[in-house]
């Protein structure tokens, strides 16, 4: 079963609604990428609209884990 995700503008995302698909703790991220233009976006006014093909492709993309949280140390 999916869970449809209801978007403000058919076919594309806000930063806010992509977060919330893609797990991501703030939104702060996917706009500095936005402005960047690591992420195929349009800037309407304050908000960034992000295609829903593009949501749905790093949906699918398996997360990378960062860091050496957790890791012992010699």
């Amino acid at each position: 079963m999916t869970v449809e995700h209801r978007t403000a503008l058919p076919g594309y995302y806000t930063t806010k609604e992509a977060a919330e698909k893609l797990g991501y703790a703030s939104t702060s991220n996917l706009a500095n990428s936005c402005q960047a233009g690591r992420i195929p976006a349009y800037k309407v006014g304050k908000t960034w609209l992000i295609p829903a093909s593009w949501v749905e492709e790093q949906e699918k993309l398996e997360a990378k884990g960062q860091g050496n949280r957790g890791a012992t140390r010699k």
